[in-house]
């Protein structure tokens, strides 16, 4: 089965796979104000064939992290951690750094 396999420092934090109809998108941000950066990553993806949002768990991550993205098979068949309007209301707000 196709998935994307997200590490951080080396370690596995989550392997996202939407099934035989989908996207998966991973998104890598960077804000800066005052002097202080922050950083997020937010793996989301949409089960078409199943008409639902899901957010995969990443832990929080910091300066000098390596992030690393792995395309291909995967198995056993990953889990998403959330899934459902809310949670993908919550993860763009906290991508776009809001509350």
């Amino acid at each position: 089965m196709d998935a994307l396999t997200v590490k951080k420092n080396g370690m596995k934090v989550c392997t996202a796979d939407v099934g035989p109809k989908g996207t998966v998108t991973i998104f890598v941000r960077w804000s800066t104000s005052g002097g202080k950066s922050e950083y997020t990553v937010s793996v989301m993806g949409l089960d078409a064939a199943q008409q639902r949002f899901l957010n995969w768990e990443v832990p929080v991550v910091a300066g000098g992290d390596e992030i690393a993205v792995r395309l291909g098979q995967a198995s056993p068949p990953p889990e998403p951690r959330r899934w459902g309007w809310d949670s993908l209301r919550k993860a763009v707000f906290a991508l776009l750094g809001g509350a």
